[in-house]
């Protein structure tokens, strides 16, 4: 078996991987941009609890230094 390594997070197979995604063309152009609609929505979840949470930490800071 020829192992066709992509690198240090992946495990082997005796397939060869394409650059070209060929899984993405078994979905219709509708389910593809469902998932790309569906992906920025997490993104952008995620985003906002993070700078939330940068913020809140920001203000318990403040409040730690001007109380203290």
């Amino acid at each position: 078996m020829q192992v066709h390594d992509l690198g240090p997070h992946t495990f082997a197979t005796p397939e060869v991987h394409a650059r070209h995604h060929f899984w993405l063309s078994r979905f219709s152009p509708v389910q593809r941009r469902e998932q790309m609609e569906d992906d920025f929505r997490a993104r952008m979840t995620t985003a906002g609890i993070f700078a939330s949470a940068f913020i809140l930490s920001l203000i318990t800071t403040a409040l730690v230094f001007l109380l203290a």
